[in-house]
């Protein structure tokens, strides 16, 4: 897997996973982790293309789908 490690101690990791299927994980993981711990007090999903946007939107129950700013 190919990584590094970040000043702040996190872990970040590129793993190719169809986005249907990674975005509710990703979203699930980081909600667990927010509810438990103080920081970060603000995460962003930074999606680079409309079906990402909208995997991630569906994993989060946001319904404003293909809309990019």
């Amino acid at each position: 897997m190919n990584g590094f490690l970040l000043p702040q101690g996190f872990r970040s990791n590129r793993i190719p996973f169809p986005r249907e299927a990674a975005a509710p994980v990703a979203a699930t993981t980081i909600g667990s982790h927010l509810e438990e711990q103080q920081l970060p007090e603000l995460v962003i999903f930074v999606c680079f293309e409309t079906a990402t946007f909208n995997a991630y939107c569906n994993a989060v129950g946001w319904e404003r789908e293909n809309e990019l700013w």
